[in-house]
């Protein structure tokens, strides 16, 4: 049955001219290479396509010293009173190793000996060599479809209703969740923000989003024209040079601002911990999220009234907030346009919002600032959750200057700096196509940071484009331990484990596909065409008709779901799925273009 199937689906391929799925290849793999396995390549273009979208930012920025040592003689006191919490958090802490570090959803992956695949590789090149291709469309403006998660602030408003909470107002949602952290685990958080701030010592650049306040600061500061160097960020911002800006806006103008300690997923076993805690008790999708955020306030500083949505395409879509300390006065969360909605600073308390309304749209109801501190320290856990999937990019460590006129530093750990640095020069050369020096300075960038997601995803697409499959996989594992839903990782794994005979494992990845984007119709195709081989004939048509659901005009999905419906000995149905095929074919024939 299987093998008529593939034979009347190689008959129909002949009668087909080639459809704006194929994908041009350049002049050496043409005189190489016949076929291009349909998995991986869709997951290098779009991964091409993020790099060149500015995916990822490079700005150069330090950190500043607090200096403000009384205020932290206070913190320090305000903690010791506690006199048995280190030895509670001692105990917490007891294997943290093996207990906070995220389970494998992929353990199953089998790991291939070297040697052995090298051979199998060597026995392949004899009969042709092989490559990636796609099923992807070749027209100048293919994209691949939109990646959505359905409404999960539904599921976010069903889960916070089974947890003990308050909701302090409607239309915006807004809830505090009393007691979401430990005294313990707030402790320890504030240890993390303070190690990593700690490490910078130079002085960060300054960015501003809106120029005119940035010249009438630096008239403020008595700054004559000439003594600034001033640069644009990929975001549009201006930056100047940090020592000068520092020396202006902190002593001169006695400016305040807060600062930011960025812990991406697999850096900080706690982190992840409640990361997953946060997921699974309130339903908050870690796919969706930006990197964590530790935040400390000190004596006078504010954060001016802001929406945290903008409008953007992959807006944001909830804030969770979690108080790591008591503040002794001052520092309310304060939503000025929502009816005595003020929330004092109380340690392991969570604020909850949404920030869009029922069209998708930024709520400027959810207009917010953290008030002026009057009195002490203040220190929040952040987290943003995107409308859809995001991978974080290492964003630049500065102070940006926002749209309110606030400022804000963004601190990564000096191991994560150092291997962004190093991944963003690999990604230089990869687009001088210099793929074997990219490699080194990608498996630099992970042995300073070992979970360095993006140096592992961009290695990981080197390696197999450098025909490393069994290597690529292992980095792929790795990569998709931090994000389980990254679709291209999982795309791009599928792809050497069908070349590798791992079909069952492939199509597991696949299935991962389709759930985070169930409107990729090439993800379908794929599982359906795998699945079929594998003799899962009833899936592999349900796939199938997935496929051409979402992509009506789709030849190739609608010749082979009849195949496959012929083949279950629905014959009525197979029919009108192979009519359907034929007409489109003769519609691509009719649209090609003359030679």
């Amino acid at each position: 049955m299987g093998a008529e199937r593939q034979r009347r689906g190689a008959q129909k391929a002949q009668k087909q001219v080639h459809s704006s799925k194929s994908r041009a290849n350049s002049s050496e793999s043409e005189q190489n290479s016949t076929s291009y396995s349909s998995l991986a390549a869709v997951a290098i273009i779009m991964l091409a396509i993020v790099l060149a979208a500015g995916f990822l930012t490079s700005r150069k920025h330090e950190s500043i010293e607090d200096s403000s040592a009384e205020q932290e003689s206070e913190l320090e006191d305000e903690i010791l009173d506690e006199s048995k919490l280190e030895e509670k958090f001692a105990s917490l802490m007891k294997g943290v190793d093996e207990k906070m570090l995220p389970s494998d959803p992929y353990e199953d992956f089998t790991d291939f000996e070297t040697q052995e695949v090298e051979k199998e590789e060597k026995e392949k090149e004899k009969d042709e060599k092989k490559t990636f291709s796609n099923k992807i469309s070749n027209q100048p403006n293919s994209k691949r479809p939109e990646i959505k998660r359905v409404d999960w602030w539904s599921e976010v408003l069903e889960k916070v209703s089974g947890v003990d909470h308050e909701r302090i107002h409607v239309n915006p949602n807004v809830y505090t969740i009393p007691n979401l952290l430990s005294n313990a685990d707030c402790y320890e958080l504030i240890k993390v923000y303070e190690e990593i701030a700690k490490e910078r010592k130079e002085k960060p650049d300054w960015c501003f989003r809106d120029q005119a306040w940035l010249q009438k600061e630096l008239q403020k500061g008595n700054v004559r024209p000439g003594e600034i160097d001033y640069r644009n960020s990929p975001e549009g911002d201006v930056c100047v040079s940090g020592p000068l800006l520092g020396d202006v806006f902190v002593k001169r103008r006695k400016f305040h601002y807060s600062s930011t300690v960025l812990v991406p997923r697999g850096e900080n076993a706690l982190i992840d911990r409640i990361e997953e805690k946060l997921q699974e008790r309130l339903g908050l999708p870690l796919v969706t999220s930006y990197h964590a955020q530790l935040i400390k306030y000190r004596g006078e500083e504010e954060y001016r009234p802001h929406t945290d949505c903008h409008n953007d395409p992959n807006d944001r879509l909830a804030t969770i907030i979690i108080y790591l300390n008591d503040v002794k006065e001052g520092g309310h969360t304060e939503f000025g346009r929502l009816q005595n909605v003020s929330v004092e600073p109380k340690r392991g308390l969570g604020l909850l919002w949404n920030s869009l309304d029922s069209q998708g749209k930024c709520n400027q109801k959810t207009l917010h600032a953290s008030g002026v501190l009057k009195k002490g320290v203040k220190y929040i856990f952040q987290r943003w959750f995107h409308q859809d999937q995001m991978l974080p990019s290492y964003d630049s460590e500065v102070v940006l200057c926002d749209n309110s006129r606030s400022c804000r530093e963004y601190i990564f750990s000096a191991k994560t700096r150092q291997a962004t640095k190093k991944m963003l020069k690999a990604e230089q050369l990869v687009s001088r196509n210099d793929l074997r020096e990219a490699l080194t300075l990608f498996q630099q960038a992970v042995e300073i940071q070992p979970n360095h997601s993006m140096s592992l995803i961009f290695g990981a697409d080197v390696l197999a484009r450098i025909e490393r499959k069994p290597e690529a996989l292992r980095w792929f594992k790795r990569a998709l331990k931090l994000h389980p839903q990254h679709v291209d990782s999982n795309f791009i794994a599928a792809g050497i484990l069908q070349d590798s005979g791992k079909l069952s494992q492939a199509a597991e990845l696949l299935r991962t596909v389709t759930e985070v984007a169930p409107n990729d119709s090439d993800a379908f195709f794929n599982l359906g065409m795998m699945l079929a081989d594998l003799d899962r004939l009833e899936e592999a048509a349900n796939s199938l008709r997935r496929a051409a659901e979402i992509k009506p005009d789709d030849a190739e999905a609608h010749g082979e779901l009849g195949a496959i419906l012929a083949d279950l000995g629905k014959e009525d149905e197979a029919e009108v799925y192979f009519r359907k095929a034929k007409e489109l074919m003769k519609t691509t024939r009719k649209r090609a273009p003359q030679k």
